[in-house]
């Protein structure tokens, strides 16, 4: 019996709104509260004072407080809390109307009134509710100088005032001693959550020595490996470009063709290991970060000269173009400069079967100058635009397969660009095409370097 009745009094609980909780409860509260103070001195008050009007007023205030608990326990606190607020405002201004104004109550009520709006529904109800009660009592004193109000009751006296003025002061004691309790339990929830909170931080703390711990020793295991496998590689390399030339005697076609073989898969783990060590050196932030002045022309022409042999081979046309209005000298970091152009040739040839890559450097307004290489390749679909800069990421699998490499070169462009505070931009159509745009702040002298990387 005990525990159905503690069920049927207790309110709900919403384990994911706090807020809504705190509100619940304490409306759970106060209706018990006003439901108690109805009964047990609203009911003698009406033996008392018995008019039909205080009656109906008390009957209505029991039934409605009944009602507005049914709401609650069906989980719609606001409505619930703002209808009480409603409710108790017109009981009292009408109570008070009957009783005859301040002759016939003290009107003390308002102030619990207040109380209760601005704890369930904050401190604009709590001024609404303010307002409101300033402007009818007001009108009650008009209306009492007017004589439009009702004739006080026979049996008020200052006894059944004092009784009125003790159940309201009651009701504000009661009122009192939830909100002090509200506040403890909130207090309490709230040192609760610092402690979660603290451990949380600490346990993340630890969580990201961890990461970074791991993140060191993989980024460390791949320079020392990409670094140590380059060094055996570069003598295979040479040893078979001795051999193409015959250094050591004449060969048969299919020596040649083995040799040919060889030089292509040594150039391939070249270029993946260097992909590798690039990678490994962002991860550490090994790469140079001094502003030094360059030529672009000369950084495109070297770029290019490298992959000449590389476009004659797959029978593709390599372009060059310099804007005329781009200055000849440039103030910044040439070697990832160098590195962007790199890897953004290496993927156009990679990707064109037939057409041509062209390769221009650009000067699109006062104050950026822009890397823009475009190829006749297989395109990129729209909806893998974004995953391409994603280390180790390819269109697919069968790209992969069929044109090698590790996914890392335009990673690593894209961390290399914001290194340098610039954007690239990717225009593609499959079947067609691809164009990379890089931008890039114009700098042509050290002190606008300075304030630049400032």
């Amino acid at each position: 019996m005990r525990t159905r009745l503690r069920k049927i009094l207790s309110p709900p609980v919403f384990s994911k709104d706090e807020e809504k909780t705190r509100i619940a409860d304490l409306l759970n509260a106060i209706l018990l509260s006003v439901l108690f103070v109805a009964l047990v001195f609203g009911m003698p008050s009406i033996i008392i004072t018995p008019s039909l009007e205080r009656i109906l007023a008390e009957l209505t205030l029991i039934l409605t407080t009944i009602g507005l608990l049914v709401l609650l326990r069906s989980g719609r606190v606001r409505l619930a809390s703002t209808l009480f607020s409603l409710v108790l405002l017109v009981a009292v201004s009408i109570g008070s109307y009957i009783a005859g104004g301040f002759r016939g109550s003290t009107m003390s009520a308002y102030f619990g009134i207040v109380l209760i709006a601005g704890l369930l529904l904050g401190s604009r109800a709590a001024f609404a509710s303010g307002l409101a009660a300033i402007a009818f009592t007001g009108w009650l004193v008009y209306a009492d100088a007017r004589q439009l109000l009702p004739p006080v009751s026979e049996f008020t006296t200052q006894t059944t005032l004092w009784g009125e003025f003790s159940v309201v002061l009651i009701v504000m004691i009661v009122l009192f001693a939830l909100v002090m309790n509200n506040l403890r339990l909130a207090h309490e929830r709230t040192k609760r959550h610092e402690k979660e909170l603290a451990f949380r931080l600490v346990e993340s703390e630890q969580l990201s020595i961890w990461a970074q711990e791991a993140s060191d020793f993989k980024t460390h295991l791949l320079s020392k490996v990409s670094h140590e496998l380059r060094t055996p590689l570069g003598v295979i390399a040479g040893m078979t470009e001795m051999l193409r030339l015959e250094a050591y005697g004449p060969m048969t076609s299919e020596q040649k063709k083995l040799l040919e073989r060889i030089q292509v898969n040594s150039k391939f783990l070249e270029t993946t290991f260097s992909e590798l060590l690039e990678q490994a050196q962002l991860d550490r932030e090994m790469l140079p970060v001094q502003a030094v002045s360059f030529s672009p022309a000369g950084i495109l022409n070297k770029v290019v000269r490298e992959f000449l042999q590389d476009a004659q081979e797959k029978d593709i046309q390599l372009e060059e173009q310099i804007a005329p209005e781009l200055p000849e000298t440039l103030w910044g970091i040439p070697s990832r400069v160098e590195q962007i152009l790199y890897h953004l040739i290496s993927n156009a040839i990679k990707f064109t079967q037939a057409g041509s890559v062209c390769v221009a450097l650009l000067r699109p307004d006062e104050g950026h100058w822009a890397m823009r290489v475009s190829d006749t390749g297989i395109g990129i679909p729209k909806e893998q635009r974004e995953s391409i800069f994603e280390p180790f990421r390819q269109v697919d699998e069968t790209i992969s397969r069929e044109y090698g490499g590790m996914g890392l070169g335009l990673s690593i462009v894209k961390r290399l660009v914001s290194s340098l505070k610039g954007k690239i931009r990717l225009e593609s159509e499959p079947g067609v095409g691809s164009t990379f745009t890089v931008t890039l702040p114009l700098v042509e002298s050290v002190e606008e370097s300075r304030y630049s990387m400032e």
